[in-house]
C-alpha cells in the first residue's frame, strides 16, 4: 500500500493530462493486481481497509483508462481520489499496519 501511496499522491499533484502517462500505467496495473488480491484475502474482513482497497481498485483502474484523447477520463482519477477522501485513507491504512507489524515484532502484540 506504501507504492500506492506514492502513485496516488503523484496523481493528485499531476497534471490530470498527467494521468495518462506512460509510466503511471504501468504502476497502476501493478497496484491493481495487489490490490484484487488482497481484496480476495478471506482472512481481511476488516470494515476499514476493505473500503479503502475497493475505492484504491476505482481510482486504479480510472488511472489504466485514462486516454490522452479523452480530458474526461484524464480528470477522473483525481476527482475520485478527493471525493473519496482516498489518499488519507490509505496512508491511514499504511500507518495503522505498521503499527501492527511493529507490536508484533516486540512480541507486544497480536501473534
Amino acid at each position: 500500500l506504501s507504492r500506492s501511496v506514492s502513485l496516488l499522491t503523484m496523481v493528485r499533484n499531476e497534471n490530470p493530462r498527467a494521468v495518462s502517462d506512460s509510466t503511471l500505467g504501468p504502476a497502476a496495473r501493478d497496484l491493481l493486481i495487489t490490490t484484487r488480491l488482497l481484496l480476495d484475502e478471506p482472512r481481511l474482513q476488516d470494515a476499514t481497509t476493505r473500503p479503502v482497497l475497493q475505492d484504491l481498485e476505482l481510482v486504479l483502474l480510472q488511472i489504466i483508462q485514462a486516454r490522452p484523447a479523452a480530458p474526461e477520463t484524464q480528470a477522473a482519477p483525481r476527482e475520485t481520489m478527493f471525493e473519496t477522501n482516498l489518499l488519507p485513507r490509505v496512508k491511514a491504512v499504511v500507518t495503522a499496519s505498521a503499527a501492527v507489524g511493529q507490536l508484533n515484532e516486540n512480541g507486544d502484540g497480536l501473534p
